[in-house]
């Protein structure tokens, strides 16, 4: 049933067909009847249907009803608008300072690395100067156990002629102490 229904109304659509208008059912005996018999009142109504002014004039009531409806409405949110502006002022500022906070926070963390990196770069130019002095030392040190070493060598040959010395005086005094005793 509800395909032939539906078909029904797609045929009446594709001929343009209007099944509720009384114009399309009379015949012509049925209507010289209508016409003679019926009262003024009745003769309207049927002028009203077969003309469609009938329908016309429900859905100009219908669109009236929703042309107040809706004039309701937009009067009910116009009354609504000037809160919903500053609502919308008020985000648009909140997200004004965020985006400026945001900002205000990467050049934060830029000035914190800008700071770091000349710490590090001042601690390496006192890193290369200690080093640079370390090398200086560790060249003096050797240079001065090069010295040290000589120095030892001369003493230790120093010391040597002085025991070869002592040594040949103990003889010389033996024998001028051997010469004297005879």
């Amino acid at each position: 049933v509800d395909k032939g229904a539906q078909q029904v109304r797609q045929i009446c659509e594709a001929f343009n067909l209007q099944i509720n208008n009384p114009c399309a059912i009379l015949m012509q005996e049925t209507s010289r009847e209508f016409l003679t018999n019926q009262s003024n009142t009745k003769k309207y109504e049927f002028f009203l249907k077969a003309t469609q002014l009938e329908q016309m004039r429900k859905d100009y009531h219908a669109a009236d009803m929703s042309t107040s409806t809706i004039k309701s409405i937009v009067a009910r949110k116009q009354k609504m608008l000037p809160d919903m502006e500053k609502k919308v002022a008020d985000c648009q500022m909140a997200l004004d300072r965020a985006m400026q906070l945001n900002h205000l926070q990467d050049d934060i963390d830029r000035l914190e690395n800008e700071y770091v990196w000349s710490i590090f770069e001042q601690e390496q130019a006192k890193l290369a100067s200690l080093q640079r002095k370390v090398k200086k030392l560790e060249a003096l040190r050797d240079r001065k156990d090069d010295d040290l070493v000589a120095a030892q060598r001369d003493r230790d040959a120093s010391n040597e002629r002085i025991h070869k010395l002592g040594d040949h005086i103990t003889r010389v005094n033996a024998a001028l102490e051997e010469k004297e005793g005879e």
